[in-house]
C-alpha cells in the first residue's frame, strides 16, 4: 500500500502577526542605519561637506558657462570674420570696377585725342563692346565726343560709319534717367490704334502711361504723318512707350516716345518729326548720308531729342511746328 502525501498548506499572515514582523524588520535594518550615520559628517565636517558638493556643481556650471561663452565668442568671431570678409570683396570688386572704369575711360579719352585709322576703328569696337559688357558708364561727354569724331570720319571713310553707330547705341546706355517707372496699360486702350511702319516680324510690346486725359495738342503721339488713328479722340496718354521691335522712323510723328531695346531705322529720304522722344539700349540702322549723320549727331548729343527735317513739308500740329526749329537738340 502507498501512502499518499498531501501537499503542505500554505499559511496566511493573520493581522495581529504584523507588528511582530515589523519589529524583527527593524532590529535587522537598525545597525545598518546607524553605520551609515556613523559615517555621515556632522558639525564642522557637515558644513564642509556642503561646500565641496556645492563647489563641484559651481565648478560644473562654470565649465559649462565657459564652454557657452567660447562658443558664443567663435560664432559672433566666425560671423564678424565672414562679414569683413564680404565686406572687403565688395570694397575690392569697386574697387576693380573703378579701376577697370577708369582704364576704359582713358583708353576712350585716348581714341578722342587720335586720328581715325584702323587702329582707332578697332580699338573704339574693342573699348564700347568692354564698357558695354561690364555695364561701365563711361562719360557721356567723352562718348559723345568719340561718336561725333567718328560721324565726322565716315564722310569720307566708310569703316568710321560702324563705330560711330556704335557710339550711338551706346549713347542710349547712358539715357537710363529718363526710363519711365510708373504704370504703363498695354494697347490698344480706349481705341487706340497705330498704322506704323514696323520691321519684320517681331513686333514691339507697346504701352501707355497710366496718367491720361491730356489735351490732344498735348498728349504723347506716335503716327505716320498726316495718318492719326486716333485724331477723333479727345484725349490722350502722357507718354507712349515701345519695348523691343524694330520700326523705320522714315515719315513718322513721335512725341513724348520711349523706346527701349527697339531697333531703330532711317534712310534719310523722307521727313522726320522727332518731340522729346528717348531712346534706351537701342540698336540704329541708319544710312550713311547727310540726314543719317545728323540724326547719329543727335542721339549722340542728347537724352531727349527734338529733331525735325524737310520741315516745310510736314504736316504736324501747329503748335509743335512753331515751337520746333529744324535740327533741335534737347539736352
Amino acid at each position: 500500500m502507498v501512502e499518499v502525501l498531501a501537499p503542505e498548506r500554505e499559511m496566511a499572515i493573520r493581522k495581529e502577526d504584523w507588528p511582530a514582523i515589523e519589529e524583527k524588520i527593524a532590529d535587522q535594518v537598525r545597525p545598518l542605519a546607524e553605520a551609515v550615520r556613523a559615517l555621515q559628517p556632522s558639525g564642522w565636517r557637515k558644513a564642509f561637506h556642503i561646500l565641496r558638493e556645492w563647489g563641484v556643481l559651481a565648478a560644473n556650471v562654470t565649465v559649462i558657462l565657459t564652454l557657452g561663452v567660447l562658443a558664443l565668442t567663435q560664432w559672433n568671431s566666425a560671423n564678424s570674420r565672414l562679414a569683413a570678409e564680404a565686406s572687403f570683396r565688395t570694397r575690392t570688386e569697386d574697387r576693380l570696377t573703378d579701376i577697370e572704369r577708369m582704364l576704359l575711360e582713358n583708353r576712350a579719352r585716348a581714341i578722342v585725342s587720335s586720328p581715325v585709322d584702323s587702329s582707332t576703328v578697332s580699338e573704339a569696337k574693342s573699348v564700347l563692346a568692354e564698357a558695354r559688357q561690364g555695364s561701365i558708364r563711361l562719360p557721356s561727354s567723352v562718348v559723345e565726343q568719340g561718336g561725333q569724331k567718328f560721324v565726322k570720319a565716315a564722310e569720307t571713310d566708310a569703316a568710321a560709319w560702324g563705330v560711330a553707330l556704335d557710339f550711338a547705341s551706346y549713347r542710349t546706355l547712358l539715357n537710363f534717367a529718363e526710363k519711365p517707372t510708373g504704370k504703363f496699360r498695354p494697347v490698344p486702350y480706349r481705341a487706340m490704334a497705330w498704322d506704323l511702319p514696323w520691321i519684320g516680324d517681331n513686333k514691339p510690346k507697346v504701352g501707355i502711361s497710366a496718367e491720361l486725359g491730356l489735351p490732344e495738342k498735348e498728349a504723347a503721339h506716335m503716327e505716320v504723318i498726316g495718318h492719326d488713328h486716333n485724331k477723333a479722340l479727345p484725349t490722350g496718354p502722357a507718354l507712349i512707350v515701345v519695348n523691343g521691335g524694330a520700326i523705320s522712323l522714315d515719315s513718322l510723328y513721335l512725341r513724348q516716345v520711349i523706346f527701349e531695346g527697339s531697333e531703330i531705322h532711317y534712310s534719310g529720304g523722307k521727313p522726320v518729326v522727332l518731340d522729346n522722344v528717348v531712346f534706351f539700349d537701342c540698336r540704329f540702322v541708319l544710312e550713311n548720308d547727310g540726314p543719317g549723320r545728323e540724326f547719329a549727331q543727335q542721339v549722340l548729343g542728347a537724352s531727349r531729342i527734338s529733331w525735325r527735317t524737310n520741315a516745310a513739308a510736314l504736316d504736324v500740329p501747329a503748335p509743335l511746328a512753331a515751337a520746333l526749329p529744324t535740327s533741335k537738340r534737347a539736352h
